[in-house]
């Protein structure tokens, strides 16, 4: 099984810092108007129309940690890195 290694750009999600916010105050209005944009590198372990799943860490028994799920328009940019993998000894 040929597990790629990437670096996926995407858009997240975002929480107002606070309970209570003035949407007419500069902070606000910054957090509105901006985008969180996040950079992961990751084995690219599945990929849909729907979402792509990268893992942090992956062990030569296919065991994978730190997983996470990224919804497909989020995406903005994807690009396989080249990475040697040796099995285990």
């Amino acid at each position: 099984m040929a597990i790629k290694f990437v670096r996926i750009v995407w858009y997240d999600a975002q929480d107002a810092r606070d309970t209570w916010v003035n949407i007419a105050s500069e902070e606000t209005i910054k957090w509105m108007d901006e985008l969180a944009l996040v950079v992961s590198y990751g084995y690219l372990i599945k990929k849909t129309k729907e979402y792509y799943i990268i893992a942090a860490d992956l062990c030569d028994d296919l065991t994978v940690g730190r997983m996470t799920k990224i919804p497909t328009p989020w995406v903005k940019k994807i690009q396989t890195i080249r990475v040697p993998v040796q099995k285990g000894k």
